[in-house]
């Protein structure tokens, strides 16, 4: 599986969390579109297909319209009958050569009755024609989403719901994850943008980072969780008793922090809208701080032991 490829599975997400369903080698680009435009207008854009495979692919082309399902914003595909999925034209098939890199063009034609806010469809290309006979799908297919914003006057009805540290409240160490929910009871999607910032006992800053680091948004009238994390994971641990001291021993002392901290969490969204919410915890150092003692009193059982031994066979070698 080559880099690119690996890309074009990786970032075809639902609002930054929806992943993509592999269709051979066909990797499209880019994996979501965020468009507006006013009632009765029209706009165009264009998907870049690439099939690496070697041989000729012929790929059929569908709309369909969806909606956030749970807190996760995973997609629920709702059809085709009405909305944004019947607005969008476009070719019925592509056929795609060897190697090829193709941009295939579609156009959404607004009608002037539509209502403002959030519209989100998803264009699909399959290996089999979806509208040939059986509604059933043979064989995979992999989709562009669309979100689009119709201007006009949209209520607004959103905020953020819990804030909280993943695990409980009392930590051995870093990473930590922090989970919040947002609602969002509007008419449009909402983006929520801004910054976790993490301070000690002390009132000092010790860490900030994106509190939406997928970018994701949160659809009409769903709730959606987040997730950001403080640090990253650990790596290349080890498999032996020493490797994992070690490894414990310097990722402890690279990333030391003890007592009691309080996050703060600040968004923005919608129109000029903003929340302030906060969330303590502790961390105690526990493998570290028991951990250094037991290494320094082996360090000076270990010096003793070879510095007797010295005067010993100094001793004896007096002796011969």
């Amino acid at each position: 599986m080559t880099t690119l490829r690996l890309i074009g599975i990786v970032t075809l997400m639902f609002i930054g969390v929806f992943p993509c369903h592999h269709l051979n080698a066909l990797t499209i680009s880019p994996a979501r579109a965020e468009l507006s435009t006013d009632p009765g207008q029209s706009i165009t854009d264009t998907i870049e297909l690439w099939n690496d495979e070697d041989s000729e692919r012929t790929y059929f082309i569908s709309s369909q319209n969806f909606t956030a399902d749970g807190e996760t914003g995973a997609p629920n595909f709702i059809g085709s009958a009405d909305g944004l999925a019947t607005w969008i034209e476009t070719n019925k098939s592509v056929t795609v050569l060897p190697g090829e890199r193709k941009l295939v063009g579609y156009t959404i034609k607004v009608p002037k009755t539509a209502r403002p806010g959030g519209h989100f469809a998803a264009i699909f290309f399959s290996s089999s024609d979806p509208g040939a006979g059986s509604q059933m799908m043979i064989g995979g297919r992999v989709g562009a989403l669309v979100l689009l914003t119709v201007s006009g006057e949209v209520a607004e009805n959103a905020g953020v719901n819990g804030f909280m540290t993943e695990g409980g409240s009392l930590f051995s160490n870093i990473p930590i994850k922090f989970s919040y929910w947002f609602n969002n009871m509007g008419g449009n999607r909402i983006k929520p943008i801004g910054t976790i910032t993490i301070e000690n006992m002390f009132g000092f800053e010790v860490a900030s980072f994106s509190a939406n680091p997928k970018s994701g948004n949160v659809l009409p009238g769903s709730m959606r969780k987040f997730v950001a994390q403080w640090g990253v994971d650990r790596t290349n641990v080890g498999a032996d008793f020493f490797s994992r001291l070690k490894n414990d021993v310097v990722w402890g002392l690279r990333n030391f922090h003890l007592g009691y901290y309080t996050a703060n969490m600040h968004l923005s969204y919608g129109d000029n809208k903003e929340s302030d919410v906060s969330y303590s915890f502790f961390i105690f150092p526990w493998r570290l701080v028991f951990l250094l003692p037991g290494l320094v009193l082996l360090f000076l059982v270990a010096r003793i032991t070879l510095t007797r031994y010295n005067r010993w066979v100094i001793a004896h070698s007096h002796d011969k």
